[in-house]
């Protein structure tokens, strides 16, 4: 576990500058603040991040913004969503990712660090979720419940807010909620 976590500590130091400039650009100035604190002090003192002193010194983790976040923060929708075999899901948005990858140190990779580096995400993305097999297996339908969660969890890191109340859901949950009542 030791060298999981020391990977895995490495592989989101090196996203850190790209969340620090999307939150600026989300008007995140705290959070901006914490990722370039997090970068400079884990790149020096944490081994060039494989140590998380950041953490220990009390400077909070935040999750990862990437430029996708920033544009749907400002009203850009999800766009469509597809399936991609041997990656997972993905959303039209996430295509203004491309973006983070020039800011160093991501910029200086080359095709091959930048592969490697996709490839031990992936890995660290598909050991996170085993845990949730179960629940994805029990569903009705499987693609739906992961196109929703997936889309929910993308305008959650956008910080979107919806205040759009779907009235044929809200009329269908009232006379659902209702039928207890008789």
């Amino acid at each position: 576990m030791p060298v999981r976590s020391g990977v895995s500590n490495f592989l989101a130091n090196l996203d850190e500058p790209f969340s620090a400039v999307n939150n600026v650009v989300m008007g995140n100035g705290s959070k901006a603040l914490d990722h370039f604190n997090r970068f400079w002090i884990n790149s020096t003192l944490g081994l060039l991040g494989f140590i998380d002193i950041a953490s220990a010194a009390g400077i909070e983790k935040h999750d990862k913004k990437e430029f996708g976040d920033a544009i749907g923060h400002y009203g850009v929708g999800t766009g469509p969503y597809f399936m991609v075999p041997g990656y997972g899901p993905i959303i039209l948005r996430e295509g203004a990712d491309v973006v983070d990858g020039l800011y160093p140190p991501i910029s200086f990779l080359n095709f091959w660090a930048s592969l490697g580096k996709w490839a031990l995400e992936g890995m660290e993305k598909r050991a996170l979720v085993v845990s949730q097999e179960a629940t994805l297996e029990r569903s009705p339908d499987p693609y739906a419940l992961t196109r929703d969660i997936y889309i929910q969890r993308q305008n959650y890191n956008a910080e979107v807010v919806s205040d759009k109340v779907d009235e044929e859901q809200e009329a269908y949950i009232d006379d659902y909620l209702d039928s207890f009542d008789e």
